[in-house]
């Protein structure tokens, strides 16, 4: 018992021990990613490359496995390290198609992944064509049969035009997987429990569907692009006037010019086929990528301190990191009895890492009702270690020494007028201009029993005559300010100046529309048909899922955060440690009602803007009328953004009331969630 005890405490103390890399690599998966996505890499290619009983038995050969090894070493290393790079960038933000194809184009995240992709496409192409080269030089050798490359070290076009296919293969996979955010890390559900290779299958079947439409647009549309660009590429080398330069040249781009080598049926399978294996190959370590890094905590300390190895999870800056933590947090507190009286037995020992695991979660749900009320402006997320519970005190030193010395240094003179006092005032009104005041009329008319019930760290009460002199200073300064407007028009009031501010400015349905898309209406093909509206309103029309992704990016970090408050705090009656979180309930209850309302009031809102019909309340409830397609694609929206948090919210609010029914009275609630609890139905 006590060697077991020391050896644990060695994997505590030691954190960053190297000497157990092989057991690391395998507790990180990395081991079981780089296996499983080397072997299904072989598998498409054989599936592509190959056909039929040949490939089983060219799988025996060493070259077989190094060709493999080269198209998984091209695929997955610049994948792995753009998905690295990708991980804590924000998703673009743009009010239509229009400008968010402009904002893709111009991003760095394009660029680079464009250049990855388009090494790992060079190099898969390259392979290929060695191995064509190899059966060309000796055609008993017995290496890929079968490889449909014979004939491409001739004088014509055929290498080139798979170089070329793989580069636009990479250019349209990079923009579509940056247009719709692929490249971000996307944590699962954590109400799917599912083992590893269940996640497996769900992430690759959940891909096909992509896989088939990337290529069928990559191999449709670069024929057309290919033979335009190589129409005017020859004919700008071919007569050149710099004849020094391109005499060594020209002869062989002559022999280029073979249209049969393109419109033969042998190239057209030639580039689909390259481009199902590029996009597999991609897809597939997408997929893997996403089911095994969803692991990286330090696992050897689990065991002996679970509690602090999440809480350490929950405030990582990684996002891999801190959202596997709060999801184990989520699933072991209730769903796994053995894991969860492991948390608890720790918690008995030190029932203060409960209510600081509880305090970042909350946080993380108040951080996320911040980012939807701001309307998805960034939040500073405030960690609970940065924050004490109670009235917040200052520390010594960060406070005004003149506030401080203000008893002795204004009963030092009984004259009102005297310069020491005018001085002071002039210190103490510069100090409250700097502070930032609300907008509205509610700065303009302080009341004075605010100002009197501020008290600094000595418990020392402001003197009126700073009180009279600060509400003189406001009072002159909101007069002014009236005085400078129009005199003959009331001041409106600030439900007034807030509704003529809504309605001033432009709501998000409507279409922004460039001045230069004019000009594009004018040409022949849009000007006689109706393909111009079509695409107006395609390119045009605001998005809702932007809108949303803005202001819900971090929705199933809440989800896992408030599925992790609300089954821990069930969890804490079953396990008998009520006493430990009775005080945070009450602050728990508010913290997911006003989640909940300001998720209500987005939903209601957005829908207002958009012009959208709301949901019924009651999913019983019948439809009063039916829905056209572009109501029913902003409903599937709302179904996959907003819902889905709001459910869970609900459902968390009514589990801890359903759970500490017995004690209800012994909570002091507010009034407002009291009210919230009756007037919601379940």
């Amino acid at each position: 018992m006590g060697t077991r005890n020391q050896h644990d405490h060695g994997l505590q103390s030691n954190k960053h021990n190297y000497t157990r890399l092989y057991q690391v690599i395998l507790r990180r998966r990395t081991y079981h990613f780089c296996l499983i996505s080397y072997l299904l890499s072989n598998i498409v290619l054989w599936f592509v490359m190959l056909d039929g009983l040949p490939a089983l038995w060219n799988g025996l050969r060493i070259t077989t496995w190094i060709m493999g090894g080269a198209n998984w070493a091209s695929a997955t290393i610049p994948l792995m390290t753009l998905r690295r790079l990708q991980l804590t960038a924000s998703s673009l933000y743009a009010p239509n198609r229009y400008a968010k194809f402009w904002a893709v184009l111009q991003s760095t995240e394009f660029i680079t992944s464009t250049l990855f992709c388009s090494i790992s496409g060079s190099l898969l192409c390259l392979t290929y064509v060695s191995a064509a080269l190899a059966l060309n030089e000796n055609p008993e050798l017995g290496l890929f049969k079968s490889v449909p490359g014979r004939g491409v070290t001739q004088i014509n076009e055929r290498p080139i035009f798979l170089l070329a296919s793989c580069w636009y293969t990479a250019l349209c996979y990079s923009f579509s997987a940056i247009y719709h955010g692929k490249w971000h890390y996307r944590p699962f559900d954590v109400s799917e429990h599912l083992t590893i290779p269940q996640r497996i299958w769900n992430s690759l079947d959940s891909r096909v569907e992509f896989v088939r439409r990337s290529i069928i647009y990559c191999s449709a549309t670069f024929l057309p692009i290919y033979l335009i660009s190589r129409r005017y590429l020859i004919r700008a080398i071919v007569f050149s006037k710099y004849t020094q330069l391109t005499k060594h040249i020209k002869p062989h781009m002559v022999m280029l010019i073979k249209f049969d080598s393109v419109f033969t049926l042998t190239s057209t399978i030639r580039l689909v086929m390259i481009n199902v294996l590029l996009i597999s190959m991609w897809e597939i370590v997408q997929a893997l990528w996403d089911v095994y890094s969803t692991h990286p905590l330090d696992l050897s300390r689990f065991d002996t301190e679970p509690n602090q190895c999440l809480l350490e999870g929950i405030r990582s800056t990684d996002p891999r990191v801190q959202n596997y933590a709060i999801r184990e947090l989520a699933h072991i507190s209730w769903s796994d009895p053995a894991r969860r009286s492991t948390i608890f037995k720790d918690i008995r020992a030190s029932p203060r890492l409960l209510n600081l695991i509880i305090e970042e979660c909350l946080n993380i749900i108040d951080t996320t009702r911040a980012t939807i009320e701001s309307g998805g402006q960034p939040i500073q997320k405030i960690s609970a270690a940065q924050t004490s519970v109670g009235p917040h005190r200052p520390s010594p030193g960060t406070h005004s020494a003149v506030k401080t010395d203000l008893p002795e240094l204004f009963n030092t003179s009984s004259h009102p007028n005297s310069m020491k006092q005018v001085f002071l005032r002039k210190l103490l009104s510069s100090e409250s201009g700097q502070e930032p005041t609300a907008p509205g009329s509610t700065t303009l008319q302080p009341s004075a029993t605010s100002l009197k019930k501020e008290k600094t760290e000595s418990d020392y009460q402001i003197p009126d005559i700073f009180l009279r002199d600060q509400s003189r200073k406001l009072a002159s300064k909101s007069t002014s300010d009236i005085s400078t407007g129009d005199n003959l028009k009331p001041s409106p009031s600030p439900q007034s100046s807030t509704k003529a501010l809504q309605s001033s400015t432009p709501q998000k349905r409507e279409k922004i529309v460039p001045k230069i898309w004019k000009i594009v209406l004018h040409s022949p093909l849009l000007k006689s048909s109706e393909a111009g509206s079509r695409l107006e309103d395609w390119l045009f029309s605001p998005s809702m899922t932007d809108e949303l992704e803005k202001c819900l990016s971090k929705r199933q970090l809440c989800m896992f955060s408030v599925e992790a408050v609300t089954n821990f705090t069930c969890a804490s009656l079953t396990e008998d440690q009520y006493g430990v979180l009775q005080d945070q309930i009450p602050r728990i209850m508010e913290s997911l009602v006003d989640c909940f309302d300001a998720l209500d009031r987005l939903r209601i809102n957005t829908c207002a803007e958009f012009g959208v019909q709301p949901p019924p309340v009651q999913a019983t409830a019948p439809a009063s009328c039916e829905l056209d397609p572009v109501q029913i694609h902003f409903h599937l929206t709302l179904d996959e953004h907003l819902h889905p948090l709001l459910t869970r919210l609900k459902a968390g609010i009514f589990g801890i009331t359903d759970q500490f029914k017995p004690f209800l009275k012994e909570m002091s609630f507010s009034p407002k969630i009291n009210q919230w609890i009756q007037s919601h139905s379940r």
